[in-house]
């Protein structure tokens, strides 16, 4: 399951936490679209004019991005945590929290 969600959300650059972080490289996972997104609206909303053309370029280009990610968490929540809460129900454990699906 961590392997699923790294894939889908990023995995956690290694020594993460540590006084170093290696530049993350894939640029389709949360952790990398959280920094773009938040970079481009930093600049957009210092600037006191309009959003350039290129501000309005890298946002849609994030924003297909994100809504791929996005397609991909959600076909994890359906498929894998449902299957994953059908094992632990087996097991007698506690079940994953589904209601946190939105959080």
């Amino acid at each position: 399951m961590v392997k699923k969600i790294n894939s889908i959300a990023g995995a956690p650059p290694e020594n993460f936490g540590g006084p170093v972080t290696p530049v993350t490289t894939d640029f389709t996972s949360f952790r990398y679209l959280q920094g773009a997104i938040g970079g481009v609206m930093s600049a957009v909303e210092s600037a006191d004019l309009a959003p350039t053309a290129e501000h309005l370029r890298a946002i849609e280009q994030h924003k297909s991005a994100l809504n791929t990610a996005l397609q991909l968490w959600q076909q994890f929540m359906v498929r894998d945590v449902t299957d994953t809460n059908f094992k632990l129900k087996q097991a007698s454990l506690p079940e994953l929290d589904a209601a946190a699906r939105g959080r």
